[in-house]
C-alpha cells in the first residue's frame, strides 16, 4: 500500500517513475486521485513527513539551499513541483508531448505500452487532472 507515502516516493531518487507509471497506466482514476494525488494537497501529510526525518531521501549534492527551505514549510503538492524528480509527474500531466524535461531512460518507461489498460490516455490524463 502507497497511502500515506505519496511524498516519499515522489521526492525518491528512483520510485517517482514506480508513481509516473502508474498515473500513467491506471485505468481507475477515481481511485487514483483519492488514494495517492488527494495526499500532495493535504497538509496533514507534510506534518508526518516533517516529524520523521527518516523518512526524507538522501539530498542531492545539486539541491540549493533556497529550494529546500520553501519545500519545508509548504504543502506536499508544493514540494513535489519544487523537486528535481517530483516535478516530472506533475510537468508530465500536464504537457505530456513536451518531452524537455525528461531523460531517455523516463520516456522509455512512460512510452511502454500497456497490456491491461483499456482506457485511451488523453481521456485517462483529463480524468487526473479534474
Amino acid at each position: 500500500s502507497m497511502k500515506g507515502h505519496a511524498l516519499q516516493l515522489l521526492t525518491h531518487r528512483d520510485a517517482y517513475l514506480a508513481i509516473m507509471r502508474l498515473v500513467e497506466v491506471t485505468d481507475d482514476t477515481v481511485a487514483l486521485q483519492k488514494g495517492l494525488l488527494a495526499e500532495l494537497c493535504d497538509e496533514t501529510v507534510q506534518e508526518k513527513f516533517a516529524a520523521n526525518p527518516s523518512l526524507e531521501d538522501e539530498k542531492e549534492e545539486d539541491d540549493n539551499e533556497k529550494g529546500d527551505e520553501a519545500s519545508a514549510h509548504s504543502v506536499p503538492l508544493a514540494q513535489v513541483a519544487l523537486h528535481n524528480n517530483g516535478s516530472k509527474l506533475l510537468l508530465r500531466l500536464l504537457a505530456p508531448a513536451n518531452t524537455k524535461y525528461q531523460g531517455p531512460e523516463e520516456l522509455g518507461t512512460m512510452e511502454r505500452p500497456s497490456a491491461s489498460s483499456k482506457k485511451d490516455p488523453s481521456r485517462r490524463r483529463q480524468e487526473v487532472l479534474a
